[in-house]
């Protein structure tokens, strides 16, 4: 699954480029997008899920500047024990430059008694049906 954004003036700070914090709003609005394929999002809330990211890490490999049009791609590549794994990639699309990559652990969590849940059964065809 991937997006793109539009790197605008209000995206870049006194230097001129995107600021750091920036990348993790642009990674934010892709895994969003890919809850929201197939109403996977409303899936989830009908059955009182928690989707919590509780870790990332994040390179970042070059400068991205106004006018920049950049591509997120997301991919879900692992579903295992309480914990899945989100790996985003953003490339400049002018040139196909990586500008940054993340790798990110999330869980999904039983909102009535704030517990992860396994990565198994129903919920775990849910979040592999909704492909890469």
């Amino acid at each position: 699954m991937h997006h793109e954004v539009l790197v605008r003036s209000y995206h870049v700070d006194g230097y001129l480029h995107v600021n750091n914090s920036r990348y993790l709003e642009f990674f934010e609005e892709g895994r969003w997008r890919w809850l929201d394929r197939e109403n996977r999002l409303e899936w989830l809330k009908e059955r009182n899920i928690g989707f919590y990211m509780v870790n990332i890490n994040i390179n970042y490999r070059k400068g991205a500047v106004e006018g920049d049009l950049l591509r997120i791609e997301s991919l879900v590549y692992s579903l295992k024990g309480r914990s899945g794994k989100f790996k985003q990639v953003m490339k400049r699309l002018s040139d196909g430059a990586v500008i940054a990559d993340a790798d990110m652990t999330f869980v999904c969590v039983d909102m009535e008694v704030q517990k992860a849940l396994p990565m198994e059964g129903e919920l775990k065809d849910k979040l592999e049906s909704l492909g890469n």
